[in-house]
């Protein structure tokens, strides 16, 4: 980069344009250099999907790409995949009850026998605040019929018929 600087800089021509497509083909030549092509999505796993399971999801969506490449809707592929779907569905229901039934029904007696249903119910929780607060002429509005006004206006003004040109000069 420090190269780059003192050529940029330092450059005889001061041609904008020349001078711009020096700059983007570094940017772009860093970019390639530095920044990664894939990232790693890290997702928290859920806990009742077990390595079987794993597997007939992927065998499901290898059979998918195969029903996709066979372009004929009637093909053997489509019975075969529409069974496994529902044979990973059941899989999956059984499999949530059934951790839904250990963590429900944990040990009493342990220390920490509650912070697995405790755990489990805050991550099933969701908020749900509705429309937040709205802006308009200077103020906020957080009133559930002024908020339904703004919006009505503001839609109003978008899909408004067009009023026909003039054409006086």
């Amino acid at each position: 980069m420090a190269i780059f600087t003192n050529t940029f800089t330092e450059h005889k021509h001061k041609d904008p344009n020349h001078l711009w497509d020096m700059f983007k083909a570094e940017v772009n030549r860093l970019s390639t250099l530095h920044i990664p092509i894939r990232q790693i999505k890290s997702r928290a796993d859920l806990q009742w999907v077990t390595h079987e399971i794993v597997k007939l999801i992927r065998k499901r969506d290898k059979l998918y790409t195969k029903l996709k490449r066979a372009c004929s809707h009637k093909s053997h592929y489509t019975e075969k995949f529409k069974q496994l779907k529902s044979t990973i569905q059941k899989q999956i229901r059984n499999a949530y009850w059934s951790y839904l039934e250990s963590v429900i029904f944990s040990d009493t007696q342990g220390p920490g026998h509650k912070k697995k249903f405790y755990n489990f119910v805050k991550h099933k929780k969701t908020e749900n605040i509705g429309i937040a607060p709205l802006n308009s002429e200077g103020k906020t509005h957080s009133d559930p019929v002024a908020k339904a006004n703004i919006l009505n206006k503001q839609f109003e003004s978008v899909f408004s018929k067009p009023l026909p040109l003039s054409l006086k000069q």
